[in-house]
């Protein structure tokens, strides 16, 4: 009898263990109509995973797609933060439950966007939806102070939001580019033997985000 208890324990522990960190899984895929330019357009994700952005997420797609090759890519140069809530309508139109969204829109700001319009386009996301925000940055010698400031609002929202809703964090990639202004070629865009660290960021971001 004790190795058959012992193989049942066994079991039962690797039914927890399931029970507790299920696999990602995509929601149906679906093939609802989406709006806007074709830039703007999402394909289903087969691990349910999306990431939203402008160019240096644009050019940071090969390290990601390296190591994340599930993930569906959505970054375009000088795509302002006014997009969002677009592409979450359209990612909702071709998944309903995503696993995973990635939010890389701030550094392209747009007159009036608000805390608010930040909320409310997460908001549209399943609470179940694991988000993450990329805190933006401009550097102040290059861009100005008041773009400086926009984006240090934005990514102040962004840990706002993270710390009220459920399984939301930040990627701090924002600290993290004030602290080593030399992995900028301008202030704001990686040099490109920093394309990688910047998708470490993020991995590790997500791997530790609950």
């Amino acid at each position: 009898m004790r190795p058959l208890r012992t193989l049942l324990g066994a079991l039962l522990v690797l039914v927890v263990a399931g029970s507790v960190a299920p696999p990602a899984m995509a929601g149906p895929r679906l093939h609802a109509r989406q709006s806007g330019p074709a830039a703007n357009r999402l394909t289903w994700s087969e691990t349910g995973s999306y990431l939203l952005g402008d160019s240096i997420a644009a050019y940071a797609t090969d390290d990601i797609a390296e190591q994340r090759p599930g993930w569906t890519i959505n970054a375009v140069h000088g795509r302002p933060v006014s997009d969002l809530p677009v592409l979450v309508s359209n990612l909702r139109a071709v998944d309903r439950r995503p696993s995973r969204v990635v939010i890389e829109l701030g550094s392209n700001q747009s007159a009036g966007w608000s805390k608010a319009d930040y909320e409310e386009t997460v908001r549209r996301l399943p609470r179940s939806t694991r988000v993450l925000l990329v805190t933006p940055y401009k550097a102040p010698w290059r861009w100005g102070h008041r773009a400086a400031r926009t984006t240090g609002a934005y990514a102040h929202w962004m840990n706002q939001i993270a710390a009220q809703r459920p399984h939301t964090c930040v990627v701090p990639w924002r600290s993290r580019a004030k602290r080593h202004p030399g992995w900028l070629r301008d202030g704001l865009h990686p040099k490109p033997a920093y394309f990688s660290t910047w998708a470490d960021i993020l991995l590790k971001a997500d791997e530790a985000c609950r």
